[in-house]
C-alpha cells in the first residue's frame, strides 16, 4: 500500500485503520511508521527558529538599540515585579505624590518575562533580550510548521 511520495508501507509497520459505521476497517491508513519519524518542516523549524535565536541576540547586543518611553515602562515595570512590587512604572504623573505607577497602557506579558529573568540573575536589558529571542524563535518555526501542514514541503521552504 502506498503512502504517498513514494513510500511504500511494508509487512510489520504499524497501522491504524479507521472504522465505518459497522466496525469493519475502511482500509485507509491514518498512522504509519513514516508519520512516527520526524519530518523535515520540524528539522527545518528547529535550525531556522534557533538561526532566528542567534540573530536577534547578536542584533541586540550592547550597544544595541537605545531606550524607549516603552522600553522603559515594560523593563521597569519587570524590575520591580521581580522585586516583588507589582507591575509599577518608574515614572508618574508631575501632581503625583508616588514615583511609581501602575502598568496600565501596556500588556504585561513582556514585562512578565523580563522579571523571571531578572529574578534567574540577568539584567533587564538582557532578560528583555532572552525573551524576544525566544519569541522569535517560537515565531519562525511557526510559520514554517503552519506553512508545511498547509502547503506541504514546498511551502515550508518557501516560508523559510
Amino acid at each position: 500500500m502506498s503512502l504517498g511520495r513514494g513510500r511504500q508501507l511494508n509487512d510489520g509497520d504499524p497501522v491504524l485503520l479507521p472504522e465505518n459505521v459497522d466496525g469493519q476497517a475502511t482500509g485507509a491508513p491514518t498512522f504509519s511508521f513514516y508519520m512516527m519519524r520526524p519530518p523535515f518542516a520540524l528539522i527545518l523549524a528547529a535550525i531556522l527558529g534557533a538561526v532566528a535565536f542567534w540573530g536577534v541576540l547578536e542584533l541586540t547586543e550592547p550597544p544595541g538599540p537605545d531606550l524607549d518611553p516603552d522600553a522603559l515602562a515594560y523593563l521597569g515595570a519587570g524590575v520591580s515585579l521581580a522585586h516583588g512590587d507589582g507591575l509599577r512604572v518608574p515614572s508618574a504623573g508631575w501632581a503625583s505624590a508616588d514615583t511609581t505607577s501602575p502598568l496600565v497602557h501596556f500588556p504585561p506579558g513582556f514585562s512578565v518575562g523580563i522579571a523571571a529573568g531578572v529574578a534567574a540573575g540577568l539584567t533587564p536589558i538582557n532578560a528583555a533580550r532572552i525573551v524576544e529571542a525566544v519569541a522569535a524563535c517560537v515565531t519562525i518555526a511557526a510559520i514554517v510548521l503552519a506553512a508545511a501542514a498547509a502547503g506541504g514541503l514546498a511551502a515550508a521552504l518557501t516560508a523559510a
